[in-house]
């Protein structure tokens, strides 16, 4: 601050700084809760999974028995666990929903877990990614 201090500027950046900290806590509430939902719900959300940077959420890795990060980012990483019976299908499936032939995305199939053995997953629907 410089002097003569200019009380209604020096109140307005106070004031500034105080929303802004305000804001950052709001967020990481709201991102908290929403990665305790996620984990939670033991729905696998597939936000991006077939996008360039191929992400998706933890709660995916925690379904087949893996850590947070475990999986790399890439979707053959996440294709590589489904059972080959299932595998092709639901390629095609994926390629009809990002072609808008479907509304909605919805895939049963079967995912192979960390500890061996597959696990049926129901991948819920979902908006076009």
């Amino acid at each position: 601050m410089t002097k003569p201090i200019d009380f209604p500027v020096a109140l307005a950046r106070i004031g500034t700084q105080l929303s802004h900290k305000h804001a950052q806590e709001a967020l990481k509430e709201s991102e908290e809760r929403y990665a305790l939902a996620a984990r939670g719900s033991n729905d696998g959300l597939w936000t991006g999974i077939f996008r360039q940077r191929g992400a998706f959420l933890a709660s995916l890795e925690g379904y087949a028995g893996y850590e947070e990060g475990e999986i790399g980012d890439k979707p053959e990483e996440w294709f590589d666990r489904i059972h080959d019976a299932d595998r092709e299908r639901v390629k095609e499936e994926i390629a009809a929903h990002q072609k808008g032939s479907t509304p909605h995305f919805e895939s049963e199939h079967r995912v192979l877990h960390k500890e061996g053995g597959f696990r049926w997953m129901l991948r819920p629907r979902g908006r076009r990614p």
